[in-house]
C-alpha cells in the first residue's frame, strides 16, 4: 500500500506541469464538474491522436487517429475503482443498445498490468464486446492528455471521458457516472460547440 501511494504520489509530481500550464490559462477551460466541455480541434489533439497502444487481449498495436470516421468513447479508469466500473457498466448497456462507435478504456495506474486489466474486462463480461479495447496508457498520453484536457482526465475515480468525434475533434464529457442514454445522446451531439 505504501509503495502504491508513493508511486502515485510521483505521478501526481510528473503531471504538475501540465496541471499549472492548465493554470495559467493556456490549458483547458470551461469546467466539465459543471457540464461545460472543451472541444479541441483536430490539429490540437494530433500529437496524442497518434501515440500507439496495444489492445491488452489481442496484443493488437493501434492509434485513437486509426478510429477517423467513427466516434470513439475514451475512458481513463483504473482496475481498482468502483466508479470506473459503473461507469464501464454504463459502457456495456450503450454496446447493447446501439452500434456505431468504438470504446477505448485506457488504464492511467502505473502499478496496474496488462493481466490485471485483462482480469478485470473477462471478469465483468466486458471482453465480450467487439468494438471495445483495452490499453495501459503510456506516460506521455496520460500527460498530453492533462494538457489537453486538464487534470481530471488522470482521476479514474472521476470517471472522466472524452467524446473523440468522426472528424477527430474532441470533446471532454462531464465528470462522474454516466448512463447508457446519456453516452447515447452524447454521441448523437458530437463535438459542435
Amino acid at each position: 500500500m505504501v509503495k502504491r501511494v508513493l508511486t502515485l504520489g510521483l505521478v501526481a509530481i510528473s503531471l504538475v506541469p501540465a496541471m499549472v500550464t492548465a493554470q495559467r490559462g493556456s490549458g483547458p477551460t470551461g469546467s466539465a464538474r459543471s457540464g461545460s466541455a472543451r472541444t479541441v480541434t483536430s490539429t490540437e489533439s494530433a500529437a496524442w491522436l497518434q501515440v500507439e497502444l496495444a489492445d491488452v487481449s489481442t496484443g493488437q498495436v493501434f492509434t485513437l487517429a486509426d478510429f477517423a470516421g467513427t466516434p470513439v468513447l475514451l475512458e481513463s479508469f483504473a482496475v481498482w475503482c468502483p466508479v470506473c466500473l459503473s461507469q464501464q457498466q454504463q459502457i456495456a448497456a450503450l454496446h447493447d443498445a446501439t452500434a456505431g462507435f468504438v470504446s477505448v478504456s485506457i488504464d492511467t495506474d502505473p502499478h496496474e498490468s496488462a493481466g490485471q486489466v485483462i482480469g478485470h474486462s473477462a471478469r465483468h463480461g466486458f471482453s465480450d464486446y467487439d468494438g471495445w479495447h483495452y490499453a495501459i496508457a503510456p506516460i506521455g498520453l496520460t500527460r498530453a492528455l492533462v494538457g489537453a484536457f486538464g487534470p481530471v482526465i488522470a482521476s479514474a475515480p472521476s470517471a472522466p471521458m472524452v467524446l473523440i468525434c468522426a472528424d477527430q475533434s474532441t470533446r471532454l464529457l462531464r465528470t462522474g457516472v454516466k448512463r447508457a442514454a446519456e453516452l447515447e445522446q452524447e454521441l448523437q451531439r458530437g463535438c459542435a460547440t
